[in-house]
């Protein structure tokens, strides 16, 4: 069973979870009007780039692409950087996304444009074979960069996928995290020279492709949220497997809950509700642990 997000949602700044939110899409609006930044630092998407639809997930709405230039621009602010020329910030990416097929190179998150002038920042990516990377460039280089990836045939299509990527702003590859299908899942790193810090090279950030309109997704987007001076830690990307929307919950109140004698310790499950919200039910060996 799915966890519906809620039909108009709003960040939940007294959850744990939501600090040092400094952007989040839960996408939920008509694409007729641009895609909202509900943090509260208004980083609304600055244009729907491409054909889109805006189509029912196993979520609620969702964002498809079809592979061939769909794209979503948030525009660039110093918000969407992991460094500014000199130091190096901590910083979450996360992404909840269906494929409907693999591409060569299809890129979910970036901040990225080989285009003269060359400016890179970093990138999110996933190839054929299944394998998902994250790049991130030195500032004012077009290759010097840390990486990180992950063994191939971890993506399906058809799947929903919560995808985490962390880093710690240790300037090594080592320090960036990979977290897909409930575990940390990156094995390798993946750098081409040495590396010394990530700058704002001016670059926009973009959702399901970057500059080369070839690079982008099929398949379906339903929410993107950006953590900054924060390393999200597996714990955390575990409450997000099991609800994708947890900053959009209301916090837990008397008659909110209801325990499922029996059910699985990791079992949150949604009924259905009113307007396709649904509610939880907890098991109580979970002891409040989603309260994050």
């Amino acid at each position: 069973m799915f966890m519906v997000k809620p039909k108009f949602p709003a960040l939940n700044r007294s959850r744990s979870i939501s600090k040092n939110i400094v952007g989040a899409w839960p996408i939920y609006e008509p694409l007729t009007t641009n895609i909202h930044d509900v943090s509260g630092n208004n980083h609304n998407s600055t244009a729907i780039i491409g054909d889109p639809a805006m189509v029912h997930s196993s979520y609620g709405r969702a964002f498809e692409a079809d592979g061939t230039g769909d794209g979503i621009n948030f525009g660039n602010d110093s918000d969407f950087t992991v460094g500014d020329g000199s130091t190096d910030y901590m910083y979450t990416w996360f992404i909840n996304f269906k494929l409907t097929s693999l591409s060569a190179l299809g890129v979910l998150l970036s901040k990225d444009d080989v285009v003269s002038p060359i400016s890179r920042e970093w990138l999110i990516y996933f190839n054929s074979t299944g394998d998902i990377i994250c790049l991130i460039f030195e500032d004012g280089s077009t290759s010097t960069r840390i990486g990180r990836g992950t063994p191939t045939g971890l993506l399906t299509t058809g799947v929903e996928t919560q995808l985490m990527v962390t880093y710690d702003a240790s300037a090594a590859s080592s320090g960036i995290k990979i977290y897909a299908n409930r575990v940390r899942a990156d094995t390798y790193d993946s750098p081409s020279g040495s590396y010394t810090v990530n700058g704002d090279d001016g670059v926009p950030f973009k959702a399901g492709l970057n500059h080369v309109t070839s690079n982008g997704i099929a398949g379906q987007i339903s929410n993107i949220v950006l953590w900054k001076n924060r390393a999200l830690t597996l714990q955390d990307y575990q409450k997000l497997t099991v609800d994708p929307f947890l900053m959009y919950r209301p916090s837990l109140g008397i008659g909110w809950m209801t325990h499922v004698p029996g059910a699985p310790s990791s079992g949150l499950l949604m009924s259905p509700g009113m307007d396709g919200m649904g509610s939880y039910q907890f098991d109580s060996a979970m002891n409040g642990g989603m309260n994050g």
